[in-house]
């Protein structure tokens, strides 16, 4: 990522840098290298870096977002008959690790997206599981409240 004041400027850097790179047998990815406007924004690392009224603002990128969302979700149907808490076993690490890895971005929105987007793939696991049940019951079986926290996918109980 290379960052100047205008996009001449920019075209100069990339020759240099293509120049100093076929020197050393390599060479810059043309669908991967683009010059664009700071306010129009760029994916990099699974982050989106765009300027918001002049304010610079790292969020997680869509595509990132939806690799997660899509490996989830694939994952929660792949295991229709596991145990819930083996299903939270194998979806902890993974949405952890995502988690963690966008915590130091502006990504309170796409926590929420998640966490909307998880609940309702868990809810269709959940309903697919007891078909004849009422919603009720369903979510007294797979979801508890604790204090003032609702809506946890809990892991205490047996199935």
């Amino acid at each position: 990522m290379i960052t100047a004041t205008n996009k001449e400027v920019l075209e100069e850097i990339k020759i240099i840098i293509e120049d100093f790179l076929k020197k050393r047998g390599l060479e810059l990815s043309e669908e991967k290298t683009e010059i664009t406007h700071i306010n129009k924004g760029f994916n990099f690392l699974g982050w989106n870096f765009r300027k918001y009224d002049g304010k610079m603002i790292i969020k997680p990128s869509k595509k990132s977002y939806k690799s997660i969302m899509k490996e989830i979700r694939e994952e929660i149907k792949k295991q229709k008959t596991i145990k819930q808490r083996d299903l939270i076993r194998i979806l902890n690490p993974k949405i952890r690790g995502w988690c963690n890895y966008h915590r130091t971005a502006c990504s309170k929105k796409s926590y929420q997206r998640m966490d909307r987007d998880i609940f309702q793939a868990l809810w269709k696991w959940a309903k697919r599981r007891h078909p004849k049940k009422p919603s009720k019951w369903t979510k007294g079986k797979y979801w508890k409240s604790e204090g003032n926290v609702t809506g946890y996918f809990q892991m205490d109980r047996q199935n």
